[in-house]
């Protein structure tokens, strides 16, 4: 019965928008560089829509965008909230 079952991966928590999920238990500001595990396969919640500078992606894994989440990368400007190196 097992060789027949499908294949399921637990992934305890893929939401983007979740501050645990990152360094320093905070989002990404604005024009921030964005970086996933390279060797790491993830599956990611996104429910807004988020400005960013860089995406580094791993080499496998996908993004579930909901309706009207996506990302940006505008040409200049930070956000003020958020210091360099954050």
């Amino acid at each position: 019965a097992l060789t027949r079952a499908a294949y399921k991966l637990w992934i305890p928590n893929t939401d983007f928008e979740a501050a645990a999920n990152w360094s320093q238990n905070r989002t990404p500001c604005a024009g921030a560089a964005v970086e996933f595990p390279a060797n790491k396969m993830v599956s990611v919640l996104v429910r807004e829509g988020h400005s960013i500078s860089d995406m580094l992606l791993p080499r496998d894994g996908e993004f579930v965008l909901a309706s009207g989440a996506g990302f940006s990368a505008p040409d200049a400007g930070k956000d003020p909230d958020c210091r360099t190196g954050e």
